[in-house]
C-alpha cells in the first residue's frame, strides 16, 4: 500500500465491492474480530487526540498541531486497513496466488508453489522464524494458529507499505472458508505439476 491507495482506501472505497472476472476468492477476515480491533484503535485514537491536543496547545501550540496531523493520519490508516480487509480477499487464478493482506501482499506463481499443508508448528512463532514466512492472517485480539502453511520452491518478495519489500519462503495463512480454499489450490498445483511432466 503507498500513500496514494491509503487516501484512497480510507476515503473513497467506501461504497465499493469485490470485483473479480477470473479466478476465485477467498475472505480472510469474517471468522475474526481484526475490523472491531481497528474500530477500537480509531476510537482510543480519536479520544486521545482531543484531549492531548488540548493539552500540548496550552505548552507548545507547534508540537500540538504536529501531533494532530500524526493522529490524523493514523485514523487514515486504520480506515484503509478496514477496507482492505473487506476489499482485498485472497485470489486465486490460473497461474497465481494473490495474497493481499491489508497493507502487505505477495503474489507467488502456482508453478512456484511446492505444497500447502495444514499448519503444524507452534502456536507462538519466533522473531527469528517469523522473518522468513509471510503471515496473511487478519489481524486479531486474540491470534490462533494459522489453518495452513503454504511451502515455495524459492523465495518470494512480500510487498509492505512505502515500497518495503523482503523475500520469504513460506506463507502461514487462515481463511473463511478452510476446505474450499485448500482443494482449489491443490487443484492448481497438481494441474501444474501434471502439466509439466
Amino acid at each position: 500500500m503507498t500513500d496514494f491507495s491509503l487516501f484512497y482506501y480510507a476515503l473513497f472505497s467506501w461504497r465499493k465491492k469485490i470485483k473479480i472476472h477470473t479466478g476465485q476468492v477467498f475472505s480472510f477476515h469474517k471468522k475474526t474480530s481484526g475490523i472491531a480491533l481497528y474500530i477500537m484503535l480509531i476510537h482510543a485514537t480519536a479520544i486521545e487526540t482531543i484531549g492531548l491536543h488540548y493539552f500540548l496547545h496550552q505548552w507548545n501550540p507547534l508540537a500540538s498541531y504536529i501531533l494532530l496531523f500524526l493522529n490524523i493520519y493514523g485514523f487514515l490508516y486504520f480506515l484503509a486497513e478496514i477496507q482492505t480487509l473487506r476489499l482485498s480477499p485472497f485470489w486465486i487464478t490460473e497461474d497465481l496466488l494473490i495474497l493481499q493482506a491489508a497493507s502487505k501482499g505477495m503474489e507467488v506463481p502456482i508453478h512456484d508453489i511446492q505444497d500447502i499443508f495444514s499448519y503444524t508448528g507452534p502456536e507462538k512463532i519466533s522473531s527469528k522464524e517469523y522473518n522468513m514466512l509471510f503471515d496473511a492472517r487478519a489481524i486479531d485480539f486474540i491470534q490462533e494458529k494459522p489453518q495452513f502453511e503454504i511451502k515455495l520452491t524459492k523465495p518470494h518478495p512480500i510487498y509492505f507499505m512505502y515500497g518495503f519489500q523482503r523475500k520469504v519462503d513460506r506463507i502461514i495463512l487462515s481463511v473463511d472458508d478452510p476446505h474450499a480454499f485448500s482443494q482449489q489450490l491443490k487443484q492448481k498445483i497438481y494441474c501444474f505439476h501434471a502439466d509439466s511432466r
